[in-house]
């Protein structure tokens, strides 16, 4: 048919003027798309999955508003960590949730009001006294005015922006939980947590797989050992100073009485990803074994810090820790 159409269309060529010819291939050319088969005229191209943007994991589903994972996906990093702001070139630090709560909570203030009204940026149970709400909320003589200074175009800050402020003024009114629920201790900030792989024992090479995407269980072969390595941090002492270092294993997801416990030894670090996708090192080890164990069990891991200056041990997670971040201490035994 296309080659009958090319034939006709020569001919018309030299027998009619331009605005026929014009009208005649219009008219060809509707001909020959009705003759198209009735899917290929119907079916749009960009149904094609393959086609579609993909999907953004970047934010953790399900997290509490209370919680300050909340404000940092939706707030800190999302809006104050924009390129030549809080980036790294500014402080507060809004690049990771760890830098941000460490240079956030009993931070003491760089610029202040003329009555020096504020110790610091943030100051657990006490936002009236926080830096961080006031710049949200007021214009301090002598500094780069209210903040966000600037507001990336793809930012919902001025949409929600009432709310937002209302959930950092909530947090830090409740004490300033970390990401684990702890409170801080006074001008201390508890050691942190922020990464956790498993390796078949002796190995450091292609940790053991989780079950999922994001926040889900470790899955370690059933019979065999593992070793349990951590990523840990604090704001004055260095990991390989802490005063204590253990780990409790239990089949119990909130009962730790009667847990098997085991010695995290600090040596030879190794880098992997932490909780949020950054290159960390991981310095505490831990050789587990639960050679009885079946395909299908749970077992969930605490750990248990102290600093060289706190007197109380950190529980990491905790009974009052959210359910997305204590996925994170949970293994699955499974026939990999």
């Amino acid at each position: 048919m296309q080659v009958m159409l090319s034939r006709i269309l020569c001919h018309f060529l030299t027998e009619y003027d331009m605005k026929k010819i014009f009208g005649i291939f219009i008219t060809c050319l509707v001909l020959f798309s009705c003759s198209k088969d009735e899917d290929e005229v119907t079916s749009n191209p960009f149904d094609d999955p393959s086609l579609k943007p993909p999907v953004d994991t970047t934010i953790p589903p399900n997290l509490d508003s209370a919680s300050f994972q909340f404000l940092y996906y939706h707030i800190f990093k999302a809006t104050c960590s924009n390129s030549g702001c809080h980036d790294g070139n500014f402080q507060p630090d809004f690049r990771t949730i760890y830098s941000s709560y460490n240079t956030l909570v009993n931070h003491p203030v760089l610029l202040n009001d003329v009555q020096n009204s504020y110790t610091y940026r943030v100051e657990p149970n006490n936002s009236e006294k926080s830096l961080i709400y006031a710049r949200l909320t007021i214009n301090i003589p002598n500094t780069t005015g209210l903040m966000p200074a600037a507001v990336d175009a793809d930012s919902d800050w001025n949409d929600y922006k009432d709310i937002y402020i209302e959930l950092i003024k909530n947090w830090i009114d409740a004490g300033a939980p970390d990401t684990y629920g702890n409170l801080p201790g006074p001008v201390n900030l508890n050691p942190q947590v922020i990464g956790i792989m498993a390796f078949n024992s002796g190995s450091t090479t292609n940790p053991l797989p989780r079950e999922g995407a994001g926040a889900t269980p470790i899955m370690i072969p059933p019979g065999s050992p593992v070793d349990i390595w951590l990523a840990l941090t604090d704001d004055q002492t260095n990991v390989n100073d802490f005063k204590l270092t253990n780990l409790k294993a239990s089949y119990d997801l909130f009962d730790f009485t009667n847990a098997i416990e085991f010695k995290l030894n600090a040596g030879n670090s190794l880098s992997g990803m932490d909780f949020w996708g950054n290159t960390v090192s991981f310095t505490h080890k831990a050789t587990i074994s639960f050679p009885t164990d079946t395909t299908g069990t749970f077992i969930f891991l605490r750990t248990y810090l102290r600093d060289d200056i706190q007197n109380d041990t950190t529980e990491i997670p905790n009974n009052g820790t959210a359910a997305i971040m204590r996925a994170n201490f949970s293994l699955k035994v499974d026939s990999l």
